[in-house]
């Protein structure tokens, strides 16, 4: 009995160690991916690492990699999410990179081929196989925008700034989802930038029940009932100043319950949105119009709010000039610059963040 107790508990014990080793913490995945995402021989590198905080997402964590030789050094900051992968950004790169399998072949296709197929193998996941097949009609050095299944593969390359980004963006039912995107961007014929926000985020539905015309007549009625912060005219709402004419433009995107006034059960999931942009009749100091949303499954009303600026009302050419999702990436950028730690570096940019 003491031998059979004494078996149990070391079979228990050694179970239990291979448990716990097989849990990589973030800065094992960071490694990892440099090895065999990026192809990084990490053996002619001495390797420092520095954690960072993120005080407004909290489920961030960033890890500040400093790769260090007598010919090449690197600094590559990770991003986490919820102990997932988030990003990866090259901040700098000096000298030339020590690869495991070098190559004579610096074009942009021939290296995101690469990091893809590097990418799939890490995840095991073949929907990034999917991804790459979306490269087989496009030419090296070629502008292009090509829509293959659920997504919208968007290709930029900018010889002043020797950059090229691969930019893959989900999109169903005629709505597409800004912040589900994979993008990957090379400079200097080395990894630039790698941001997965595709596997973070699940669609629930794709179904649109709510056509344009119809939403737009839903955000009209929400926008003459809603409770303004400042005092309108009394004739504002009248049909001869407030039809079809005052919608300046519309969208129909995929969001989340962030925000929402009108959440749904499944909050962190993406369900497609109509955004309506509704000017008023005039300019009311600084504010000059509302922004609906309207979620196209239901057809109830997701969130309103109101838009504002500083800017004069003739500066402004359009209202409103920039959409939900131009806001969202301004947004983000504005977060990147404040929080991210890195050096100031010129002509740095990040379209695709």
């Amino acid at each position: 009995m003491v031998l059979l107790i004494l078996l149990n508990f070391c079979v228990f014990s050694s179970f239990t160690a291979h448990v716990y080793a097989a849990e990589e913490t973030i800065q094992e995945k960071g490694l990892a991916i440099l090895s065999e995402v990026v192809g990084l021989d990490l053996e002619k590198y001495e390797i420092t690492m520095i954690n960072h905080s993120t005080p407004i997402f909290v489920s961030d964590q960033n890890v500040d990699y400093r790769l260090a030789s007598n010919t090449s050094n690197l600094r590559i900051v990770f991003t986490f999410t919820d102990g997932n992968f988030n990003m990866l950004d090259v901040v700098t790169n000096y000298g030339s990179p020590f690869l495991v399998k070098p190559t004579s072949n610096t074009s942009s296709l021939v290296m995101v081929r690469t990091i893809l197929s590097n990418y799939q193998n890490y995840t095991s996941n073949t929907f990034f196989g999917e991804l790459k097949s979306t490269l087989d009609t496009v030419k090296d050095n070629e502008n292009a925008t090509i829509t293959s299944g659920n997504t919208i593969l968007e290709i930029t390359h900018s010889a002043h700034f020797k950059r090229s980004t691969y930019k893959w963006t989900y999109t169903a039912s005629g709505a597409i989802a800004p912040n589900k995107f994979l993008s990957i961007s090379f400079e200097n014929n080395f990894l630039e930038f790698l941001v997965d926000k595709m596997s973070a985020s699940t669609v629930k539905t794709t179904t649109i029940n709510l056509s344009e015309e119809e939403a737009i007549e839903i955000a009209l009625k929400t926008a003459a009932n809603h409770s303004w912060s400042l005092t309108l005219d009394d004739d504002a709402f009248e049909p001869q100043n407030f039809n079809t004419s005052n919608v300046r433009w519309t969208s129909l995107i995929f969001k989340d319950s962030a925000g929402a006034t009108n959440p749904r059960e499944d909050p962190s999931a993406l369900y497609p949105v109509w955004c309506i942009g509704v000017a008023l009749n005039r300019w009311y100091g600084c504010l000059y119009g509302i922004v609906v949303e309207i979620w196209a499954d239901t057809k109830e009303v997701r969130a309103t709010q109101e838009a504002w600026s500083m800017m004069e009302p003739n500066l402004i050419p359009e209202f409103p000039s920039w959409t939900p999702i131009h806001i969202t990436l301004v947004a983000i950028v504005a977060v990147a610059v404040i929080y991210r730690i890195r050096p100031n570096k010129q002509n740095r940019r990040r379209d695709n963040q």
